[in-house]
């Protein structure tokens, strides 16, 4: 929220692992945002990516990895000792957001949005026929986030376990694209629930 009210800037050289979107820094930092009723927060992750005290995307941490050429699974989880001389990532710190953090960061989005907020969590996934402990604990956090007043929560789970991980994924991170329909029509029902609360 402080990058985004213009109380912290982002370093040129982090700025490329700090937002999801490419259209630049300066329309990033415009904030026009066209009315709207709710809003839908993806929480893909519990752990906090930062460097030079910048939180940054994970998603963007995992691909400057792949970009840098090194192993992704050490770095995302704080090793940088692979990392060219120079990088700007050498600084990153991995922590583990609190269920109060991740409360606070969602009361905070819905604050400034004036909106309620649907929180939705990382794809359900399974390895070696057992549940991904990170993913589980995230969506059990997010439930427990729900609880707040305005604060939504749509899994991922169920819909994927109904149909089965062969059939909705592509990967551990994607969707199959025949089954995105699917995915959109049970996150429709969600939306509809929450405004039926409004």
């Amino acid at each position: 929220m402080e990058v985004t009210q213009g109380r912290k800037e982002v370093p040129e050289a982090l700025r490329e692992a700090a937002f999801e979107t490419t259209i630049g820094y300066e329309a990033e930092m415009q904030g026009i945002v066209t009315a709207y009723n709710l809003s839908v927060v993806e929480v893909s992750t519990l752990k906090e990516h930062r460097a030079d005290g910048i939180e940054l995307n994970a998603h963007k941490v995992y691909h400057a990895a792949l970009d840098a050429g090194i192993e992704y699974r050490p770095f995302v989880n704080g090793d940088v000792s692979a990392l060219p001389e120079g990088h700007p990532l050498a600084a990153l710190k991995v922590s583990r957001a609190s269920e109060e953090s991740v409360v606070e960061d969602v009361l905070a989005i819905q604050s400034a949005l004036g909106v309620p907020v649907l929180t939705v969590d990382h794809l359900y996934y399974e390895l070696d026929g057992a549940p991904l402990a990170e993913r589980e604990s995230l969506t059990n956090v997010l439930r427990r986030v729900s609880e707040h007043e305005e604060i939504g929560f749509h899994s991922t789970k169920e819909l994927i376990l109904e149909h089965g991980l062969e059939v909705a994924l592509e990967d551990s991170n994607h969707y199959r694209s025949a089954f995105e329909r699917l995915v959109a029509e049970r996150m429709h029902d969600s939306i509809r629930s929450m405004y039926a609360l409004m």
